[in-house]
């Protein structure tokens, strides 16, 4: 029979954090804006970068949502006498890495 254990992705709190990129409210996301600068005998075209975003055009936002290891709930099924938590790991292309944490 199964038992319940702390989420050991989420430690308890059913929830993930991560961060999205948006774009830079300071340069709409440009990285920048360019600006005439007189060099003494002409005008030329400078491009200045975004000081909010270091010239990116986008800044990175937490994000917070249920945890897809645990589906929000804060706990997972293990079986009971088991010597470790078994974790995951999404890897790109839909591949996934199971490790053994120690408990």
């Amino acid at each position: 029979m199964a038992e319940q254990v702390t989420c050991p992705q989420c430690g308890g709190t059913g929830e993930q954090v991560w961060q999205e990129a948006h774009p830079c409210p300071g340069c709409g996301g440009s990285g920048g804006w360019w600006e005439s600068v007189w060099d003494g005998d002409d005008y030329r075209e400078e491009f200045v970068p975004c000081g909010a975003c270091g010239g990116q055009g986008s800044t990175l936002e937490p994000t917070h949502g249920p945890c897809t290891y645990c589906n929000g709930q804060g706990w997972v099924y293990a079986r009971p006498g088991t010597p470790a938590q078994m974790g995951c790991l999404a890897l790109p292309l839909g591949l996934v890495l199971l490790w053994w944490v120690l408990g």
